[in-house]
């Protein structure tokens, strides 16, 4: 596991630090609850101790365990992101 960057989903109350590295549960799935025609947000951070070229986030369809499904299309991502 490369120790110089972590990428994981985070809890969405809180706002993390851009400037100093920290030590996160890593998470790779978001299980977030909403009723229906609520809107949903998940927060996933990208913490890295070297320079990235670039970082890149590609969506899929959300799928339920009992079979429903949310188009990729009905999500979107944005990045906020900070340099030192």
């Amino acid at each position: 596991m490369n120790t110089n960057v972590q990428v994981s989903f985070a809890n969405s109350n809180t706002r993390y630090a851009q400037d100093i590295f920290q030590d996160i549960n890593q998470e790779s799935n978001a299980t977030p609850i909403a009723w229906k025609g609520e809107k949903l947000n998940a927060q996933m951070t990208v913490l890295s101790k070297i320079q990235l070229a670039a970082v890149r986030v590609i969506t899929g369809d959300l799928k339920a365990s009992n079979g429903h499904i949310i188009s990729k299309e009905n999500s979107r991502t944005g990045f906020n992101h900070c340099y030192y």
